[in-house]
C-alpha cells in the first residue's frame, strides 16, 4: 500500500503514460480500469484508445519477431506455451489453416494473444498483413471494451432506488469482461485442441 501511495501522485499527473507502460507487461490488467475511468470521465476514450492500441501493438509485434528469429521446433516446445508436445503440433496445424482468423479472434481470448503472434512470425505471415489484421483486431477489441464499460456504466446508472458506488460498478464490469474471456478461452481451446477437419473439407483462412 505504502508502494502505491508513493507512485499514485506521478500516476495521476501522468495517467496516459502509466498506461502504455501497464499495457506493455500487463494487458488488460491496465486496460480494463482504463476503460472505466474513462467512462466515468476521468480520462478520455480516444486517449485511452490510441495509448493501449500503441502499447498492444509494440508489444504484439515484438513476439512476432520473436516467432521469426527462434526455430518452429524450438517454439513448440516452450512449456510456457504448451504441456504436451501432441498439444502444440495440433494447435500449429490449425493455426497454419486459419492463422488470419485465430490473429484477430486471439485479441478478445486472453491468454491466448503471446502464443499467437509468436506462431505468425514462425509461419513467417507476411509482416504488413500480420500488422494489418492485428492491428483491425486490437482496434476492434478496444472499441468493445469501451462500449461495454460506456453501456456498464449509464445501466446502473438508470437502475432507480439501486444504490451503488464506483467501485461496484468498476467490479461488476470487469467481471463481466473475465468471465466472457473465460468462456471464449474455453470454447478456443476446444477448436484448437480437437481434430483438425476431415479430408477433403476447405480451411478457411
Amino acid at each position: 500500500m505504502e508502494l502505491v501511495a508513493n507512485i499514485w501522485p506521478y500516476v495521476s499527473l501522468h495517467p496516459y503514460l502509466f498506461l502504455f507502460l501497464g499495457m506493455l507487461v500487463g494487458g488488460e490488467t491496465f486496460l480494463l480500469p482504463a476503460a472505466y475511468l474513462a467512462a466515468k470521465g476521468t480520462l478520455t476514450f480516444p486517449l485511452v484508445i490510441f495509448f493501449a492500441s500503441l502499447a498492444t501493438l509494440v508489444s504484439d509485434t515484438t513476439w512476432y519477431f520473436m516467432g521469426c528469429f527462434f526455430q518452429l521446433e524450438k517454439i513448440l516446445s516452450w512449456k510456457i506455451f504448451f504441456k504436451k508436445r501432441e498439444i502444440s503440433l495440433k494447435i500449429f496445424s490449425v493455426f497454419k489453416e486459419h492463422s488470419r482468423k485465430l490473429l484477430f479472434i486471439s485479441k478478445f481470448v486472453y491468454g491466448t494473444r503471446t502464443l499467437i503472434q509468436v506462431l505468425s512470425g514462425a509461419i513467417r505471415m507476411p509482416f504488413f498483413l500480420y500488422t494489418a489484421v492485428n492491428l483491425f483486431g486490437i482496434m476492434s477489441y478496444l472499441m468493445v471494451i469501451s462500449l461495454a464499460a460506456l453501456l456498464t456504466k449509464k445501466s446502473l446508472a438508470n437502475f432507480a432506488g439501486i444504490s451503488y458506488n464506483e467501485y461496484v460498478s468498476a467490479a461488476i464490469f470487469i467481471f463481466v469482461i473475465v468471465l466472457i474471456h473465460i468462456c471464449l478461452k474455453k470454447w478456443l481451446g476446444k477448436k484448437l485442441i480437437a481434430p483438425s477437419s476431415q479430408p477433403g473439407t476447405k480451411s478457411g483462412q
